[in-house]
């Protein structure tokens, strides 16, 4: 029972990993969309939103434990960090940091540009 209970710690604890990073990458395209586009016109996508940062990382976390399960009798996987079946995880992390990393430094000089003027919607 122990066991079982450290394996669901430790999957809750990369699951918290994996989508703060997916927030993470949604924030970069919301904050993007915002400033590069017409913002006073433009629609969130929110359902794309929720299903990149819950679900997607459930279902990376479901694919991990299955992998773990089935290839580690170690107790509480250890040394999990030292496995490839990791990479499941830190693939998609890799691959939504690059862009983030991109569109933040795209972001300074938008955000920094001095605006002639402010629409406000009324």
């Amino acid at each position: 029972m122990k066991e079982l209970a450290c394996k669901i710690m430790l999957s809750v604890n990369l699951y918290a990993i994996v989508a703060s990073i997916s927030w993470m990458f949604i924030e970069g395209h919301y904050i993007h969309g915002k400033l590069t586009n017409n913002f006073l016109d433009h629609k969130t996508p929110l359902e794309s939103y929720y299903v990149i940062g819950w679900i997607m990382p459930l279902g990376l976390i479901g694919v991990y434990a299955t992998m773990m399960g089935k290839n580690d009798s170690e107790k509480c996987w250890k040394d999990y960090s030292e496995r490839l079946e990791l990479w499941v995880l830190l693939a998609p992390i890799l691959l939504a940091l690059l862009p983030c990393n991109k569109v933040y430094s795209g972001l300074v000089p938008i955000a920094w540009t001095p605006q002639s003027h402010v629409c406000v919607r009324t």
